[in-house]
């Protein structure tokens, strides 16, 4: 058996005011929860931009440190190829200084 109160314009009037009130608390709420959500993008963002920001930094750093070896390396190998060239004697001189070592 199913007990049913009678609903009266004061208990409709009460539950209104719980429903407003309810839905204030939670506007409120969600008012709040979209600030911390906007504070925790606008952290996120920013460190993450200080990231690239040294990660673009190093990385032009190391280029520029590949770019200076590879012409050195690169005066290195025509030296070398110059005193073969020219100089091929002062070559078997050295080798023989080696073997000397040895």
């Amino acid at each position: 058996m199913l007990l049913f109160s009678q609903s009266t314009p004061e208990s409709w009037a009460q539950n209104s005011h719980d429903n407003i009130v309810n839905s204030q608390n939670q506007f409120m709420a969600s008012i709040q929860l979209r600030a911390l959500i906007d504070s925790i993008l606008t952290d996120t963002s920013r460190d993450m931009r200080e990231q690239a920001d040294v990660v673009e930094t190093e990385f032009a750093r190391r280029i520029s440190e590949m770019s200076d070896a590879m012409q050195k390396m690169t005066y290195n190998m025509r030296e070398v190829i110059y005193q073969e060239r020219f100089y091929p004697d002062r070559n078997l001189d050295f080798n023989l200084d080696i073997k000397s070592y040895c």
